[in-house]
């Protein structure tokens, strides 16, 4: 696809992994203020709290972008988010007739805190298949223990810290068996894992 020219300078160098053809979306938060939706475009951030608030945007409901999460916006569906989309392609595109409005409105990346997009009320992940499941019972228990898992909650975070990989349960059996954590992993699996995110409670059927 080619690249979208966007007013936002920065937008349109193929360096940048935000370009018009990529607008994601975040909460974020500068000095004191409280945190708010946005949509990243280049190196800045489009304040969708103020956007909505002198009606570039318009979602046809109450307010939904001054909440510090998007699951108001997620709950209106597929017409909603693609109307969203063409909407801030239309105002961020090169040309634009909105361009004066929505240019106060950017907010450099630099200066922003990013928070967790949504408000997670369910979360899991799980071994994405039997080879996955075999590599870490073997790391554990050697190769003729089997490790298996159904499943775990857990934590979501936004977080810049480097990865690094720490055994985090004590090594039962196996030829590891007599070493306890921390301590350092001399083997890492990193498969494709699969996990889940739900912004609301729906019954087993309807997820």
């Amino acid at each position: 696809m080619p690249l979208m020219k966007s007013w936002v300078t920065s937008a349109n160098s193929a360096e940048s992994p935000f370009p018009l053809n990529n607008l994601p979306y975040g909460v974020f938060s500068t000095g004191d203020e409280p945190p708010r939706c946005g949509v990243a475009i280049g190196d800045m951030i489009l304040d969708m709290a103020a956007a909505e608030d002198v009606g570039l945007v318009d979602m046809g409901e109450a307010d939904v972008f001054f909440l510090p999460f998007w699951n108001d916006v997620m709950d209106l569906g597929p017409e909603a988010w693609a109307a969203l989309r063409a909407r801030l392609i239309a105002i961020l595109s090169e040309g634009a007739a909105e361009q004066a409005e929505v240019e106060p409105l950017l907010v450099p990346m630099a200066e922003a805190t990013l928070h967790l997009p949504i408000a997670v009320s369910e979360y899991t992940d799980f071994y994405a298949g039997r080879h996955h499941a075999t590599n870490v019972g073997t790391m554990f228990r050697g190769p003729r223990t089997p490790c298996r898992r159904t499943g775990c909650t857990s934590p979501s975070a936004i977080t810049v810290a480097p990865a690094r990989s720490w055994s985090a349960a004590r090594i039962l059996s196996g030829p590891m068996a007599r070493r306890k954590p921390p301590m350092p992993m001399r083997r890492v699996s990193a498969p494709a894992n699969g996990s889940i995110s739900s912004w609301k409670w729906e019954r087993l059927s309807e997820v």
